[in-house]
């Protein structure tokens, strides 16, 4: 058990079969993990439940992860030192990421939308009201 670490920088699966059984095992062995780039794995909702156990996460990337839908929300708005979060080409809509209200150190927000683009700079705003120190990107694009 020495060499296990109690904190880690962050953790990169880009393109790979990490799971959520691999989150777990992680999660409960290392209790500080300051990023989870993670995009276009295997994990689903129960991989963000266990993401929200750990302390002192700043950046979520998920992009492309597309078993991760509005259920676990209420994980990732427990994840109150969040900087960065990529819900890009995930099954979250801008309809659904309304509800993240306690994530107030948020200073990125990556989202997808096949809406036309008035509908975007309408959620875009509602967005910033939500979340007044947030840049909201929508299909890489925003109002800043």
């Amino acid at each position: 058990m020495a060499d296990i670490p109690s904190e880690m920088k962050g953790i990169v699966s880009i393109d790979s079969d990490l799971d959520d059984d691999y989150l777990f095992n992680l999660t409960s062995r290392v209790p500080i993990i300051g990023a989870f780039d993670l995009e276009n794995t295997n994990i689903t909702d129960e991989g963000i439940k266990r993401i929200s156990k750990v302390k002192n996460v700043e950046k979520l990337e998920l992009k492309n992860s597309r078993q991760i839908t509005k259920n676990c929300q209420p994980y990732i708005d427990t994840l109150k030192e969040l900087v960065v979060l990529n819900l890009m080409k995930t099954s979250i809509t801008l309809d659904d990421v309304m509800v993240l209200k306690e994530l107030q150190n948020l200073k990125e927000l990556y989202m997808s939308s096949d809406k036309d683009e008035d509908y975007n700079l309408e959620k875009i705003i509602e967005m910033k009201v939500i979340l007044p120190n947030c840049i909201v990107y929508v299909n890489y694009e925003t109002l800043e």
